[in-house]
């Protein structure tokens, strides 16, 4: 069984699914799931230019160019 929250959804979600035998026999349970704000994570980089010439670093891709 795979979850997936709509897109952009924050906080409190549950799904409830019976599983059954092939006797017939059956149990129900109830699934929570609470989505949490995905948390940016910033990471050091380092970039090499000549003196007086600009440096860009793509932080998407982490790479430097000047």
């Amino acid at each position: 069984m795979t979850y997936h929250p709509e897109p952009g959804f924050i906080g409190a979600d549950s799904f409830t699914y019976t599983i059954t035998d092939p006797d017939g026999n059956s149990d129900t349970a109830t699934v929570t799931v609470r989505i949490m704000p995905q948390t940016p994570e910033a990471l050091d980089d380092t970039g090499k230019t000549p003196t007086d010439t600009p440096v860009t670093v793509d932080i998407g891709t982490r790479t430097a160019t000047s």
